[in-house]
């Protein structure tokens, strides 16, 4: 019953940073301003810097509905293993997307403050 509530609270805190990331990203395509680590960019690469990072929500999205609806996670009749998967699981897809989706939108406000 721990490792259920582990696996649960653990992804609930990876959608909620992939949240967090999706905001600053509709900031950044508002503003065009970015700011990530110290690098700062602003006007286009700031935008495309936004854009990575509500990109990274939306695929976080789709694949963990893709995987929700196909393993029928939804389903009443749920085992805890089951449940303990779909922790798991949502855990590693948010936490890749906001790896990744972090990752480029850096890259991108690094360039832009170089130039």
């Amino acid at each position: 019953m721990v490792l259920l509530q582990f696996a649960s609270a653990a992804g609930a805190i990876a959608l909620a940073v992939s949240l967090v990331f999706l905001f600053r990203g509709i900031y950044s395509l508002i503003t065009g301003k970015c700011s990530l680590r110290g690098y700062k960019t602003e006007g286009k690469q700031g935008r495309i810097a936004g854009l990575i990072l509500v990109g990274q929500f939306i695929v976080g999205i789709a694949i963990y509905a893709a995987l929700f609806e196909a393993n029928s996670w939804g389903s009443s009749a749920r085992s805890i293993s089951e449940r303990i998967t779909a922790g798991i699981i949502e855990l590693i897809i948010f936490s890749l997307a906001i790896l990744v989706g972090y990752i480029a939108a850096r890259a991108i406000a690094k360039a832009g403050t170089e130039n």
